[in-house]
């Protein structure tokens, strides 16, 4: 199934196609809040933007600058609950610890890759050593035949010769 893409702000579509919708089985909204912009025109673009990276601040890549005041009022509760999550010294804990654990996956999916690749060049130089095998297997094959006929032939002059030498 082909879908198609909007921007929701402006109805546009977009152009382009990504695997992960094109692999989704049904339809739905994907905001890559990445990709909000500066300007928030939905009250959806806005709540999102707290989320917004380019909000990280420089000491800290878990914490965004995020001003209160630029919300709507039924905002204010979420923000004061993040506001709470990272002052909790222990959910910090946890994000350092998800942190860790996210770069040992990483690193894993490094060596995972660089085994891969390590295994497909061997794979490879195997292949291309069954291929080099196979011509020798048949030109062994066909030394063979040609030793089968050497041997006929000598067979049969032979017999030939005894032939000649029982006439005289």
């Amino acid at each position: 199934m082909v879908r198609q893409c909007y921007d929701i702000t402006t109805g546009d579509r977009l152009a382009g196609s990504e695997e992960f919708i094109e692999s989704l089985t049904h339809d739905a909204f994907i905001i890559q809040i990445p990709a909000l912009r500066e300007e928030y025109k939905t009250e959806l673009e806005q709540l999102l933007s707290l989320f917004d990276q380019r909000r990280v601040t420089s000491n800290d890549e878990h914490i965004l600058e995020v001003d209160e005041t630029a919300y709507l009022e039924k905002y204010q509760p979420l923000v004061r609950l993040l506001h709470r999550a990272i002052s909790n010294e222990d959910i910090r804990d946890v994000m350092d610890v998800e942190d860790e654990i996210l770069r040992d996956f990483e690193n894993l999916e490094r060596h995972i890759d660089r085994q891969e690749e390590i295994i497909e060049r061997q794979g490879k130089a195997l292949g291309e050593k069954d291929k080099s095998l196979g011509e020798k297997d048949k030109t062994i094959e066909e030394q063979g035949k040609a030793l089968g006929e050497k041997d006929k032939t000598i067979g049969e002059l032979r017999r030939q010769l005894q032939q000649l030498q029982a006439r005289d």
